[in-house]
């Protein structure tokens, strides 16, 4: 047991360094999300909410597109700029040892 927990904690702790970390883990966390929402609205739970809190219930589809919109943009652009910070790290890097070898402190 305590081999599986050392290992899991190793495997997290190299993920977690990772800068690819936060995309997936917004994209698990959304796919959870969705399946836990379609249980709950399958359960019936769903309509004693509406019944309850009746502002809840949204009619018009406009309303939900100028919701999901920014958020969907939101993470289209977190994900480009992660990805595009991986390809811009090793260039700094190069130019940094680059820099040191021919013009010494």
């Amino acid at each position: 047991m305590k081999l599986i927990f050392t290992r899991a904690r190793n495997f997290f702790n190299s993920i977690q360094s990772k800068i690819a970390c936060y995309p997936t883990l917004i994209v698990v966390i959304g796919y959870n999300l969705a399946f836990i929402l379609g249980i709950i609205e399958d359960s019936g739970i769903h309509q004693r909410l509406v019944k309850a809190i009746p502002q809840l219930m949204i009619e018009d589809g406009d309303t939900v597109l100028i919701i999901l919109s920014p958020c969907v943009v939101g993470i289209i652009s977190m994900m480009a700029f992660s990805y595009s910070m991986v390809m811009l790290f090793p260039i700094v890097k190069h130019q940094a040892i680059f820099f040191q070898e021919f013009y010494p402190a």
